[in-house]
Formats: C-alpha cells, structure tokens, sequence
C-alpha cells in the first residue's frame, strides 16, 4: 500500500486513475448513458456510493493503517510524504472525503508533535501541513475537533488523542483561519463550548479546577482573537437555519452526539441567539458559579481557602476573556446586547470573592471590568458602581495595595483609583479619600494617611491648580 500511494507524488493522471480504480474499485461508466440529465446525476451519486462502500470494505483500513504508520515512522528528519499523499488523495472526493473522517485527529495530533512550538524550523512539513488543512473539509475538520474537546471537558477516559484541547488551540494559531473559519467554524465552536462549560460548571463544584477548563478558557481565548467584531453580531449557523442554543447548533451542524442534553427553548437564552450574547451571557454564569461557593461562609475555611486559591486561575481568565469581548464589541456603533441576568448579584459576589481573596492580579482583572461594563453601557441590565456605596467598596479593595508591602503594585493601583473616578458622573473617589482621612473607616488612621501618601506622589496632575483632589478635606 506504502508503494502504491506513492504514485500521487508523481503527478500522472494514469497512475493516479489506476490507484484510484484499485482503492474504490472501477468507473461505471454505463451510468446514466443515453438518459437525460436528472438520471445521468441520479447513476452519479449512486455510483460515489458504491465507491465509498468498496472503499470502506475493502481498502480504507489498510490505506489509514499504511498512513499512520509514515506518520509515527521514527525518522532524523520529519518528512513530508504521508502529508503530500494525504493531501493528494483529497482530490478524489470519494477517498479524501473518508479519509480525513477516518485520519484527521490522528494527522494533525503528528503534526502538533512535528512541529511544535518552532513551525518555522521545518518549512516543508509546515507548507504540507498547510495546504492539507486547508484542502480539507473544514466541516469535517472541526467535527472532530469539537467532539474531542467536549470529550476532554466530560473527563472521558478514552480520547481519540492526547490532550485534544491543546491540539485544538494549536490548530488554530498555527493554520491560515479564512473567512469560513471566522465567520462560522469559530464563532459556532466558541459559542458552543462556553455554553458547555457554563452549563457543567454549577454541576460540579470542582469542574472550574480542572486542567481541561482552564485550557479550554485559552483556546476560547485563541478563538475570539481571530473572529472579527462585524462576526460577532450576526446569527450563528448556516443563513437561514433556525434559531437554537449554541450547544445543540454545534452539536447538530457537525452530526455529533452532545454529552449534556440540553432543552432546546430556556427563558435564559435569547430568541434569536448572536455570539456576543451568547457568549457574554455563558461567560457571566461561568464566573458566577466559579465564585458564588465562596461568597457564603462554610464550615471549613481551610478547605474553603485551598479551593478558592484553585479557583483564581479560572476567575482570572475568565474575567480576562470577559475584558476582550467587551473591548472587541464595544469598538461598533450602536450595539446594544441584551441578555438575561442579574447583573447586581454577579457584581456584588465578584466584589466578594476579589475581598476574600487578596490577589492584586483578581483584583486588577475585576476593577478594569467592572470600570468597562460601567462606561461602555452595551449590555443590558447594565453593571452600575455608580453609588457611594459601591465606589468606596472597590476603594477598600485597592487601597490595600497603597501600602508598603505591594510597593510593585502602586502605579498601576494608582491608575485604577483615578479610571474609577472617571467612570463615575460624581467625585466619590475624592470625597471617599477625604473622609478616610478624617474617620477610621475600617482603617487605622496610619494607613490612611501613607495610602493618600502614595496616592498623591504618583498621581499625575501637571495643570495648576490641576483637577485632582479639590474636594475641601472639611466641610
């Protein structure tokens, strides 16, 4: 077989109907004669079929087997031959079509191996592998790379590939991602797997700990960079399907069984569905259901303190993801996302979990959000800190990191203070800072005194006499 698919890689359309004829058996070249047009197409499709039953009965397996076995072949320098013959049999539709159902996980899992993270050191298997990609049905492609990821997610034991999640993520940063890809593959693929993980995350307390969640946070991450805005706002699927839930459009555009059975109709998922409300919404219920276990007290802090260490990984990315997509939305005109949640409970518990968990980074990650949903005002219910209330509880927050121990941390929390001032219509910033001073406020007069020294110092103010900290300190 190794000897006979060789003959591709020498361009002689002779050769290449011999082979053709040996792996899915003669043309019928009686069908359709001396009938009309509807018939001769009718004797086409029906000879293809028999072609792909020959092909599968008699030769698809030992044509994979003879693949893999160049693919895994142990050589001194990765050679591009399996990929050119691979490549070269998708011009025949009844072989290529098969054949990257059969070979397509195990192909591109070769490559990912080959390549690695220097795709530039081996030039000719990069522009074998590029071209493959490309030639083949993406459908295909990302049927089972959508199902293996979804495997990986559910903690399946048997994987078609190892660690199909960073297989996935090497997919799309390696390969030329065109305008099918942008406007359909990624967006369906994004919106379904955010739904899947904030569906399965409720379900089980541990699930936002899990390795396989925060890698499928970074390949969403990998994803949403190459959808453009104008992508984002369009309905998912093919034009003209029918309106449906993220999750069950992939699952029913790729022909794969789902591992969650979701109800087709929730007064939680918007009628006619577009990736940036869908997306926004999942992303919503996934940080809330990440944090909501440590808001309420328990009965063993311990445990509760390692498991909330665990968890501000996942909270930090998502948030990070959250921050992209507002900025990737908020650049168009006159977008208005509505969705359906409670933005004042997802606000106050985040606001909990970043004070119980004393992360500069969370609480960077958090405050920048919170100050972008305030301002950009695209999504409804809109998140409000527009409230004394509010503004001095974020305060509290980043005037903790004024103080002396997280002197690394001072420009950056100065910036935060002062973008938090700008997002509200009134000075709370000021007026909070000014009574800080003045009362104990929940901090030891010292405190508040070195945290306004800081503040001052590094708050830049060159206009005299400048715009910052005219609120009389008495009134």
């Amino acid at each position: 077989m190794s000897a006979a698919t060789g003959v591709v890689l020498r361009r002689d359309s002779a050769l290449n109907r011999r082979l053709y004829a040996w792996l899915i058996g003669p043309e019928d070249t009686g069908a359709g004669t001396g009938a009309g047009g509807a018939a001769a197409a009718a004797g086409q499709v029906g000879g293809q079929e028999k072609h792909i039953e020959y092909l599968k009965k008699w030769s698809l397996d030992l044509l994979c087997t003879t693949l893999k076995k160049e693919l895994d072949a142990p050589t001194p320098v990765p050679d591009a031959r399996p990929l050119k013959i691979f490549l070269s049999l998708l011009d025949k539709w009844e072989i290529g079509s098969q054949l990257t159902d059969a070979l397509i996980l195990h192909t591109l899992e070769s490559i990912r191996k080959t390549l690695g993270e220097r795709p530039a050191e081996f030039e000719d298997i990069h522009l074998a592998a590029s071209s493959l990609y490309e030639a083949a049905e993406p459908r295909l492609v990302w049927k089972h790379l959508f199902s293996a990821v979804q495997d990986e997610l559910c903690g399946k034991k048997c994987l078609s590939v190892p660690e199909p999640i960073k297989l996935v993520r090497f997919v799309v940063k390696t390969f030329r991602n065109d305008e099918e890809m942008q406007k359909l593959h990624l967006p369906l693929c994004l919106t379904g797997l955010l739904e899947l993980i904030s569906v399965m995350a409720p379900e089980d307390k541990s699930f936002s700990q899990k390795a396989a969640t925060k890698e499928a946070l970074l390949l969403i991450r990998d994803m949403l960079s190459f959808v453009p805005p104008s992508s984002l706002s369009q309905p998912l699927g093919e034009p003209g399907s029918t309106p449906k839930r993220p999750y069950i459009l992939a699952t029913e555009f790729y022909s794969i069984n789902p591992i969650k059975n979701l109800s087709p109709k929730s007064d939680s998922v918007p009628q006619n569905p577009v990736p940036m409300s869908t997306a926004a919404q999942d992303l919503f219920a996934f940080t809330l259901s990440c944090v909501s276990p440590f808001v309420s007290t328990g009965d063993n802090q311990t445990s509760q303190e390692l498991d909330r260490k665990k968890t501000l990984a996942v909270v930090l990315m998502s948030t990070k993801l959250l921050q992209e997509l507002v900025a990737k939305v908020s650049g168009k005109q006159n977008v208005k996302v509505v969705i359906m949640w409670d933005a004042d409970a997802w606000r106050d518990a985040l606001l909990s979990f970043v004070e119980q968990a004393h992360s500069f980074e969370i609480a960077d990650n958090v405050v920048s959000l919170l100050i972008d949903l305030n301002k950009s005002g695209f999504i409804e219910p809109k998140v409000n800190i527009n409230t004394r209330p509010l503004v001095g509880r974020i305060m509290n927050i980043l005037l903790e990191f004024l103080r002396p121990q997280y002197v690394q941390y001072h420009a950056r929390t100065t910036k935060l203070i002062w973008a938090l001032e700008g997002s509200t219509t009134y000075r709370h910033v000021e007026a909070l800072i000014a009574e800080s001073l003045t009362i104990k406020n929940g901090l030891p007069t010292y405190d508040a005194y070195e945290a306004f020294g800081v503040l001052w110092r590094l708050s830049d103010d060159s206009l005299f006499p400048g715009f910052k900290f005219r609120v009389p300190l008495f009134n």
